[in-house]
């Protein structure tokens, strides 16, 4: 089977998301896995992205919980618990097109939706809309209607479901505008029952929005409802907004209801060694893997990081925050490509990960493992952002990439000037690439300004994907996100004959254009 394999960093600012597409468009096969979502306010702008490369998505790996790796995916899975909830609500509450007059068609919705919020399930909705339906009067508003229909169900009625928006008020609010956009979308020409549903849900979503983290007031249309998340468990304490969304709860007002109609799977403390791109196993012997290097100590108290050591047992250790240290990092793999990520894994995890790397075979992802201990990373993407807690000498010498990625903005001094002078010994000929660079740093000679031709600059081998400005989400900028693509069979050649794609701002075709790199491992 012919395997195609994209890396897609996203630029979030200061924080981290890529996004992992493994396909087999002969056999129709694949998965895909997001890792990380940056800042809450970087939400709406990863699941853009998502959404422009991908059908579906099957996995949130989520490698700590530090904010700007995982509010993100918290408001995410918010904004889309509650678009979830909004649409079993319109579905449930617009079976047909009106038959009579507007007017009564505002009340009826309206109470239908207000009673469906307030635990209406098996048609205890009907009772209320048709009593408010039949008792609308023709001078009222479609304002006055709706309200009418919302008082008629809150109040009058006992419901024998699960509340699903409980403040009567909200609810009420919810119902009212979900039923007059309805009713717009009916009047107007070739409107369909599913086009109702859609009017109402969108005008629902926007009414509950407020109860929503700011990164999270988007709708998603339900596309993370059967999301397998990967994260560190209780290894360090993930937030209320993060533990409700990952389940399916949705927060309204003081209140925290379950929310119909999602199946996320929660995968807590994923074992070193195993395999985690694929949620039931990778489907053949030459499928891409992702082999987990770093995950939390499960057997002690205090936040602790265990790290991959081949045939011996994992290696436990501290050292930086609790939050970073029990960072889940992975291998991935295709071939002979490899790929490293590990969120905020500092020195004291990354060294041990390096030195087993350059002396253990892998687990291959299959049950069994490679024949061969990595003679170096084809690609890194550096912890923490480049900082100097992470990617030391003794780790960079161990694993010795061809080339590395950094995910960096306008915070915490990173990348380090010694991270940077370390690569640059290292990445020739093909160099680094840094999402940003708001610092000044020597090896990245349009660090701190907006890029020029990076690629005819003499000696340059450090490239800034991004234009470096500050205002990390302002429409028009140049982002700095970076696609690396590959095939199988690029990464099976012969030696001297491996490669693969690298497309950023001043490289875009791909992969029709030139290989940014041929590698030869």
């Amino acid at each position: 089977m012919p395997w195609e394999l994209d890396i897609h960093v996203f630029d979030v600012g200061a924080g981290d998301s890529s996004l992992i597409i493994a396909e087999d468009p002969t056999a129709n096969a694949g998965t895909t896995m997001l890792v990380d979502a940056g800042l809450n306010i970087c939400a709406q702008t990863v699941h853009g992205n998502i959404t422009n490369l991908v059908r579906r998505l099957d996995t949130i790996l989520v490698s700590h919980y530090d904010q700007d790796h995982s509010n993100g995916v918290a408001s995410l899975l918010a904004a889309d618990t509650m678009s979830v909830l909004c649409e079993h609500i319109a579905q449930q509450g617009v079976t047909e097109l009106p038959t009579g007059t507007r007017l009564a068609y505002i009340a009826d919705l309206a109470a239908r939706f207000a009673a469906i919020g307030q635990g209406a399930v098996n048609g205890e909705e009907d009772h209320p809309a048709l009593e408010a339906e039949s008792r609308v009067k023709a001078i009222m508003t479609d304002a006055q209607a709706a309200k009418f229909g919302a008082d008629t169900a809150v109040g009058g009625y006992a419901y024998t479901g699960p509340l699903l928006v409980p403040p009567p008020t909200t609810c009420k609010n919810m119902a009212m505008a979900g039923a007059i956009d309805a009713a717009d979308e009916a009047a107007a020409g070739g409107a369909t029952v599913a086009s109702v549903q859609d009017a109402a849900r969108s005008a629902m979503f926007q009414a509950l929005s407020p109860n929503l983290p700011v990164g999270g007031r988007f709708e998603t249309g339900g596309f993370y409802r059967n999301c397998r998340v990967i994260d560190v468990g209780q290894a360090t304490n993930p937030t209320a907004t993060y533990r409700n969304a990952v389940a399916g709860r949705a927060k309204i007002s003081t209140q925290v209801v379950q929310v119909p109609g999602i199946a996320r799977q929660r995968v807590s403390y994923p074992a070193i060694g195993s395999e985690v791109l694929w949620a039931g196993g990778p489907p053949n012997a030459t499928a891409p893997v992702a082999v987990v290097v770093s995950t939390p100590h499960t057997g002690v108290a205090a936040p602790t990081g265990t790290a991959w050591q081949g045939p011996n047992p994992p290696a436990p250790f501290g050292g930086d925050t609790g939050t970073n240290r029990v960072s889940i990092g992975f291998v991935l793999l295709l071939g002979d490509f490899s790929y490293l990520s590990a969120g905020d894994l500092p020195s004291t995890g990354e060294d041990l990960v390096g030195a087993a790397l350059q002396q253990y075979p892998l687990p291959d992802g299959h049950g069994g493992q490679l024949a061969a201990a990595l003679p170096f990373l084809v690609c890194l993407k550096c912890s923490h952002h480049g900082s100097a807690s992470a990617t030391s000498t003794a780790f960079l010498n161990a694993v010795n990439p061809a080339t590395a990625m950094i995910s960096c903005g306008f915070r915490y001094d990173a990348p380090a000037q010694s991270v940077i002078t370390d690569l640059y010994a290292r990445a020739a000929p093909i160099g680094f690439w840094l999402t940003n660079c708001s610092y000044p740093r020597a090896g990245v000679p349009f660090s701190q300004v907006p890029p020029g031709d990076q690629t005819n600059t003499p000696g340059n081998r450090g490239y800034v994907s991004g234009d470096n400005n500050l205002f990390n989400l302002i429409p028009g900028r140049v982002r700095g996100d970076i696609h690396i693509w590959l095939t199988e069979a690029s990464a099976t050649a012969a030696q001297g004959a491996r490669d693969f794609w690298l497309q950023y701002q001043e490289q875009s075709t791909v992969p029709a254009g030139p290989a940014v790199a041929t590698l030869t491992w």
